[in-house]
């Protein structure tokens, strides 16, 4: 279960503006991702909740040199962090966390289909100071950003985003199964393509998510135990 981004500027999943999913001052957020056979030509967004149609003030993307970025806006300086160019595989699905507590620097991690998730070294990382920017008036999206550039390249499977820090066991236990474990998760989708468009939440708070463009039906990643290494 998974569903293919070609590039085309309409192509993105838009969850409702719920009031669940505004405004986080912690979260994490996970997803299974798949490139293709070249790294893309600039950021393509896995993951964007934009304060004002032209920023993200959450975001996870990964770079035209293979690295993922991570950011969320505050009033005086962004929090984010990139880790080192080149850990995302080509051709392969991997899993890509973004985990934020509102006072350090996000942290990443990365797992595959026969890895387990581990810790990134950031190349880059900053807390960020200020308030969080509100971010209460656009959709949380999937694959795209509120313009509608930067659009993801490739395979999207099973995405979800919580209200908390996940720990790193369950970071390991999201790598081995479809289904979101309770526990503060606010939006869950499986990357089904159905006939009427829509992305079924099965975090069971009603985040239905859109579809629009052309999303195909993809392969999907084969789950395997895998066993976090670090905090």
């Amino acid at each position: 279960m998974a569903l293919q981004f070609g590039g085309a500027s309409t192509d993105k999943i838009s969850a409702v503006d719920a009031v669940s999913i505004r405004n986080l001052s912690t979260f994490s957020i996970i997803a299974w991702v798949h490139l293709l056979t070249a790294y893309p030509a600039g950021d393509i967004y896995i993951l964007s909740k934009s304060e004002d149609g032209t920023l993200d003030a959450k975001g996870l993307y990964i770079t035209s040199t293979g690295a993922i970025g991570g950011r969320v806006r505050r009033a005086t300086s962004d929090a984010e962090v990139l880790s080192a160019a080149a850990v995302c595989p080509l051709l392969k699905w991997f899993m890509v966390v973004m985990t934020y507590d509102g006072s350090t620097a996000p942290k990443l991690y990365l797992a595959t289909e026969v890895t387990p998730s581990k810790l990134l070294t950031p190349a880059s990382s900053a807390a960020g100071e200020g308030a969080i920017n509100a971010d209460a008036t656009f959709p949380l999206i999937i694959g795209n950003i509120q313009p509608n550039t930067n659009v993801f390249i490739g395979q999207i499977g099973p995405i979800g985003l919580w209200n908390r820090v996940l720990t790193s066991f369950e970071i390991s236990e999201k790598a081995q199964h479809l289904q979101p474990s309770s526990g503060n998760v606010l939006l869950y989708y499986l990357g089904r393509n159905n006939a009427n468009m829509r992305q079924e939440d099965f975090s069971g708070k009603g985040n239905t998510g859109l579809m629009t463009g052309s999303l195909n039906k993809a392969p999907s990643p084969r789950f395997t135990r895998v066993v976090a290494q670090e905090q």
